[in-house]
């Protein structure tokens, strides 16, 4: 008898595997590829590799952070990131200590997390589509850019799988309204949250979407409260702390002076510094704006330059709070000079390079000369190809919703950056919601052509 049993539960067994080789056996080699192809990366790159930027500074937050509990950034007590790096490689530095160990163990879980990108692009697509629609999309995960991306411990990558987490869930609870997609959806939302403040916004977008998909509204309220007291649960002591530093009430960081700042460099005709009272209308205003954190008899600049003593953290949260002036004042300059050329930098040349031109792709250093631009072309292709196919789905009827919350949320996030500073490291992570929206257009695409083809077919039989 326990002989029958156990060869029925190994036939079950084989079964179930079989199964599982004929629903993931595709998906499962190209994400085999993208494992080999990090891989070769990290061999080629080797284990300390990193761009002596925000990267090692993370690297270092994290060491400070298990050491003193304290956030950092630039060797700084700082509120200019959000504290989800530093606490994560502190986990690390706690279980691999501070050395080699510690670089390995951080390459390969992001390696391990770039794999899984890919894995969650291809059971966003599989809710609607088949394997192959499904899996086409993520063969862009193999392109040299992501691959470089992933050998560096930036937020990007970490980031966009919880952003591909965020869609699988999303859309599964619009399917099934099971409660555990919501946990899964918060979570990877929280976690996305620690890491960039752009995120922000996605509730908005994802509810909206639910709405069109007739979720309960009562349910959508419920799930909605329970969201923002687990959103509140970080930001209430993110933010006393923060006002305790400096003094000013900081939800979440204070870090967009310098980006907008640069953002006022990028586009057409902007006002040339050499135009401009950078005395009067800064360094002045600076003074009064912010006049408690500096000692009396002392100006800003006495600050900056260092004649006077303040907190290394304060004199790091006036640097940028001086760039937000700056970035301010160039824009009404700018404004004032060519309004046109400004908002047509803003709404028009920003994003469209971070959507297919030269800030589309995070890619500083080529893995193999000339392979960038092919990163580029890539960009054109898969925005081909959902524009192409949304107009599909209006013709045949499907996947309308998913379209336009993708292309939305999307957007918006462009938008976001934009108004500050295009950047390929901002936009790079965005393409996981475009891949996701390309197989979705794959398969409108695919329905819309053998629709018509079978129409054709009936129509000349019955002729």
């Amino acid at each position: 008898m326990p002989l029958k049993i156990i060869q029925t539960e190994s036939k079950m067994l084989a079964m179930r595997v079989k199964q599982l080789c004929k629903e993931y056996g595709l998906i499962l080699f190209v994400l085999f590829l993208l494992l080999m192809e990090r891989l070769i990366a990290l061999r080629f790159l080797g284990v300390a590799y990193n761009l002596k930027s925000d990267d090692l500074s993370y690297i270092k937050a994290g060491i400070v952070f298990f050491d003193t509990h304290q956030i950092t950034m630039h060797n700084v007590l700082s509120a200019q990131i959000m504290p989800g790096m530093p606490v994560l490689i502190a986990l690390f530095v706690l279980v691999f200590g501070k050395g080699y160990m510690l670089w390995l163990s951080l390459k390969i879980t992001w390696i391990i997390m770039g794999i899984l990108s890919g894995l969650f692009i291809y059971k966003s697509i599989r809710i609607f589509a088949p394997k192959w629609a499904a899996t086409l999309p993520v063969l862009f995960l193999l392109l040299p850019d992501f691959v470089w991306q992933d050998s560096l411990i930036l937020t990007e990558t970490p980031f966009m799988l919880a952003l591909t987490i965020m869609m699988y869930a999303t859309f599964r609870l619009a399917e099934t309204r099971r409660f555990k997609y919501f946990i899964v959806c918060l979570l990877s939302y929280l976690f996305a949250l620690m890491l960039k403040v752009n995120i922000g916004v996605f509730p908005v977008f994802a509810g909206l979407y639910l709405v069109i998909k007739k979720y309960d509204i009562k349910l959508l309220l419920k799930q909605g409260f329970i969201a923002f007291c687990a959103l509140m649960i970080f930001v209430v002591p993110w933010t006393i702390r923060n006002y305790a530093l400096y003094d000013a009430f900081i939800p979440l960081t204070y870090g967009v002076g310098n980006p907008m700042l640069r953002g006022t460099y990028q586009g057409a005709n902007h006002p040339l510094d050499e135009e401009l009272d950078y005395v009067t209308n800064v360094d002045h205003v600076m003074d009064k704006l912010y006049e408690k954190y500096i000692p009396k008899g002392y100006n800003y600049q006495a600050v900056l330059d260092g004649d006077v003593y303040v907190e290394s953290y304060i004199r790091k949260y006036l640097r940028l709070e001086y760039d937000k002036v700056k970035a301010e004042y160039r824009k009404e300059e700018w404004k004032a000079k060519d309004s046109s050329d400004m908002l047509y930098s803003y709404l028009v040349h920003k994003p469209m390079s971070m959507i297919y031109g030269e800030q589309s792709s995070f890619y500083w250093k080529e893995l193999i000369n000339g392979t960038k631009s092919i990163c580029i072309i890539s960009r054109k292709i898969d925005l081909v190809l959902i524009l192409l196919g949304t107009i599909a789905s209006f013709i045949i009827k499907k996947y309308r919703a998913e379209l336009a919350f993708l292309f939305a949320f999307y957007l918006s996030n462009i938008y976001i950056y934009s108004m500050t500073f295009a950047f390929d490291r901002y936009a790079q992570p965005l393409l996981v919601m475009r891949y996701v929206a390309c197989g979705l257009s794959l398969y409108c695409l695919y329905l819309l052509v053998s629709k018509r083809f079978r129409k054709r077919t009936v129509d000349a039989l019955e002729g």
